[in-house]
């Protein structure tokens, strides 16, 4: 029986390994096959990454679930959730969301469909897109799935099949860790300017960053602020020290 009891053990520790709660005060480990986080509102949420995959989008980062946290503790009014699904009565409700550069993981994306959003995800990066659609689907309790759409940020036809897709609303725009390098920057720049100016009403656009290199960051922050007006907003304890929360609004031409 000890011998039992000590193999048990064994097993629980080499589980406890390979699983990892993020805001439990466990460090990010982006070679998992999985990772697992733990939301206001949707409650633990499983993404599965593509270990093998070279791609920047291969893993959820972390600024996602910063972002993903303040998406959800800001749907100020009762999400309620079990298991099967969510009820919603949030500020997000009823939206319609593009989220750029979502990766493999989505973790923004899930929280608007579970604040009750109607969400479209894109990416740059084909291989990414199935995975990204399989983790929302599975962890979407809540909300209209768009589906998981390539958007290069400096090719007008994606931007226009997204356009499309979106089928003329747009009320928010998320994207999380979305610069990489700065030769991004522009593009990057340019399609927000152009989602923010589609017909209809100006949407809000939440945008969370991680603070690497001095350089390029603030290369990046003088790119934004040429176009947008920025507010920084209060980053919950899901965020890390070096990431930040911007609130970002077209300027007049």
């Amino acid at each position: 029986m000890a011998n039992l009891l000590l193999c048990a053990a064994a097993l629980l520790a080499a589980v406890a390994q390979d699983i990892e709660i993020i805001g439990d005060g466990m460090g990010p480990q982006h070679r998992r096959p999985s990772r697992h986080y733990r939301l206001p509102r949707s409650g633990v949420v499983t993404i599965a990454q593509l270990p093998e995959s070279d791609s920047v989008g291969a893993s959820q980062w972390d600024a996602g679930y910063c972002l993903a946290e303040y998406i959800e503790g800001s749907s100020v009014d009762a999400v309620r959730c079990d298991a099967a699904r969510c009820d919603v009565s949030s500020r997000y409700a009823n939206a319609t969301a593009i989220a750029l550069g979502a990766g493999a993981g989505g973790l923004d994306v899930i929280a608007l469909l579970n604040s009750g959003a109607t969400v479209l995800a894109t990416d740059g990066d084909a291989s990414v897109l199935d995975q990204l659609a399989s983790n929302v689907r599975a962890n979407q309790k809540a909300g209209a799935f768009l589906g998981a759409t390539r958007l290069r940020w400096a090719d007008g036809g994606d931007a226009d099949r997204a356009a499309a897709a979106l089928a003329g609303a747009l009320d928010l725009i998320v994207a999380a860790d979305v610069s990489f390098h700065t030769a991004d920057t522009r593009a990057l720049v340019d399609a927000l300017d152009a989602l923010s100016r589609l017909p209809g009403r100006t949407p809000e656009i939440l945008l969370a960053h991680t603070f690497r290199f001095r350089r390029d960051d603030a290369r990046f922050l003088a790119a934004l602020d040429d176009r947008f007006a920025r507010t920084e907003l209060p980053k919950g304890p899901a965020c890390s020290d070096d990431a930040a929360l911007f609130r970002l609004a077209p300027r007049c031409k």
